[in-house]
């Protein structure tokens, strides 16, 4: 059980309801996609340069299929769905790219202060948002973090700084965030962020590249440019900043 004498809460605001939509929606046509037997999908990219523009936008999205079915999204995800026979081109990575972006953008702002404790005493902090737009944010040990298990659609907690790359127990946890259908993991120091983060199904392939990276991250020697060869040129991804 989680100690009551660390510091946590829970927690929703403006980022937490925005990344939620736009994960539901990359579920949302993920689930279609199947049903329909869909080709791709073209987005109108132009709603997802602005957050504030995809709050009080529709998403419209184009589905390729020859299949036809009364298509009918939850109201919350604000988001219109035609289905066609053709569509302009599949731009569906620009749900994961955006969705992945703007979680470092808001992780970074959330975690930023704890890093600096993390550098001075060693304690880790977690941060997930959950899938019903909340965010827990919670205090950890010294150099690791233990919670139970929650079903989250992005996840991230803070390094010291001498040490941003993953662990192989981070890889145990982000293949379970993938499973479930969750988006990303990262590690947050005060100078970098380090991500892998979901752009498609997560397939067996990518299942078995992720059990090739934790047993490489157990060796004492890690090369970032590694990493990213592991990873090959499946549906999991990295991104260094």
């Amino acid at each position: 059980m989680y100690s009551v004498l660390k510091f946590h809460k829970l927690y929703v605001d403006e980022w937490s309801r925005r990344l939620t939509r736009l994960a539901n929606i990359i579920l949302y046509v993920e689930d279609l996609l199947e049903e329909v037997c869909g080709e791709g999908l073209h987005v109108s990219e132009d709603i997802l340069y602005d957050p504030l523009v995809f709050d009080n936008s529709i998403l419209n999205i184009k589905v390729k299929t020859d299949n036809e079915i009364d298509c009918k999204p939850p109201r919350e995800l604000n988001v219109n769905i035609e289905l066609a026979k053709q569509i302009d081109y599949d731009n569906m990575h620009v749900l994961y790219d955006t969705a992945t972006m703007w979680f470092l953008e808001y992780v970074r702002s959330e975690l930023s202060e704890y890093t600096i404790v993390t550098d001075r005493f060693g304690v880790e902090y977690y941060l997930a948002v959950l899938e019903d737009g909340h965010v827990f944010l919670a205090e950890g040990e010294k150099y690791h973090v233990r919670v139970p298990f929650i079903k989250t659609y992005y996840t991230a907690h803070t390094h010291p700084t001498l040490h941003p790359i993953f662990s192989p127990r981070d890889i145990d946890v982000a293949i379970d965030v993938f499973t479930y259908g969750g988006l990303a993991l990262a590690i947050v120091t005060t100078r970098n962020t380090i991500c892998i983060y979901r752009r498609g199904y997560f397939t067996d392939t990518d299942y078995y590249n992720m059990r090739k990276l934790r047993k490489y991250l157990s060796r004492k020697n890690i090369n970032i440019h590694d990493i990213a060869k592991i990873l090959g040129q499946g549906n999991i991804r990295l991104y260094v900043k």
